[in-house]
């Protein structure tokens, strides 16, 4: 949830990259927003993210992001059974940043709001959510969802003894997975909380990646800022390796210490259908993000080149290998591998 959004996005320290030495731009963490109607920054002289000018571009490239962002903003508040959830209105935390953090700022805002579209979808759609409060939706792909029952579950850190060295050396895992904060969604809910965070990351990464590729098509709109926005989609593309090992270790672990729960997880057939669909639909956007990247990069006068994009005298490093690396990690662990092939079975 939003409390926890700085553990999204990786700093980068100032290094050499590639044989020209050009420095790599530090990224920044940020949080959220919400939605409305704007004017090209072009023609407005606009210098900082506005309610309206970020929700209109939303709006028109990301189906899977205005479905969030719209069906939330239209969700009911109360639930029956005293339940009330008022909606959060996020804005305040992005209008007047930075123009040139406006992916990562959409990024964010759809990340954020999914973890709240999540739980009222949830209610909506099947009454046991009232009781199974670790209930959630999922949403591989603009028109689909997937109602996740909840069950029961411990927090993550309990399994932190079932992490390779490898696994606890990622980006993310004292936030999410070894994370003190008793209220955090991966505690709170444990597995569940884990596949509300990857639905979350896939969610505002997708956004990103299709809000960057809109901007392009007028790349003077946004001259000199370029630097920024490209590397809105990236930071957040390792996460989806990290969850699927942190996924396997809580299994792993819950086999052997909590096995009524391992059981019942298992025996959640909307679990891991949901799982697979973002899973799957994940690893398509990474792919696709890294493969056309070289096209989209060019548009704006960069280029790809060194595990970078090149622009204006500088580099920005890319998070490809961070991905490949981890992904190849996960592959040849045998225990965790193990336990993915009961998954797929």
């Amino acid at each position: 949830m939003v409390a926890n959004s700085l553990g999204m996005f990786p700093g980068r320290s100032q290094k050499a990259c590639g044989p020209n030495s050009l420095s790599v731009l530090r990224r920044r963490s940020f949080l959220a927003g919400l939605l409305a109607l704007a004017v090209s920054p072009a023609r407005a002289g606009q210098a900082t993210i506005s309610r309206a000018l970020l929700s209109d571009l939303i709006a028109r490239s990301s189906p899977l992001g205005r479905q969030i962002l719209h069906g939330y903003a239209a969700a009911p508040e109360s639930y029956g059974d005293g339940l009330r959830m008022p909606h959060v209105d996020l804005w305040y935390l992005v209008e007047g940043k930075p123009l040139g953090e406006m992916v990562q700022w959409g990024n964010v805002l759809v990340h954020e709001t999914c973890h709240f579209f999540a739980r009222t979808q949830a209610l909506e759609m099947d009454r046991r959510a009232l009781s199974e409060r670790a209930s959630l939706v999922v949403f591989p792909e603009p028109g689909k969802r997937f109602f996740v029952l909840g069950g029961p579950t411990f927090p993550a850190r309990q399994a932190v003894a079932a992490c390779p060295d490898y696994l606890r050396a990622t980006f993310r895992f004292g936030t999410y997975f070894d994370s003190p904060d008793d209220n955090h969604v991966c505690q709170k809910d444990g597995l569940y909380g884990l596949l509300d965070e990857l639905s979350a990351y896939y969610c505002g990464s997708r956004a990103a990646v299709e809000l960057v590729s809109h901007l392009a098509q007028r790349p003077a709109d946004y001259a000199g800022k370029w630097p920024e926005l490209l590397g809105g989609p990236d930071a957040t593309m390792p996460a989806h390796q990290e969850f699927r090992g942190y996924v396997l270790a809580y299994l792993t672990w819950a086999r052997a210490q909590q096995p009524e729960v391992f059981r019942s997880l298992m025996a959640n057939r909307g679990l891991w259908r949901a799982y697979a669909a973002i899973q799957k639909a994940f690893a398509h956007l990474l792919e696709g993000w890294y493969g056309h990247l070289p096209v989209l990069a060019r548009k704006v006068g960069a280029e790809v080149a060194h595990g970078a994009i090149l622009i204006q005298g500088r580099g920005l490093g890319l998070q490809q290998q961070t991905c490949r690396e981890l992904k190849l990690q996960l592959d040849k662990d045998r225990e965790l591998g193990a336990m993915e092939a009961r998954l797929k079975a």
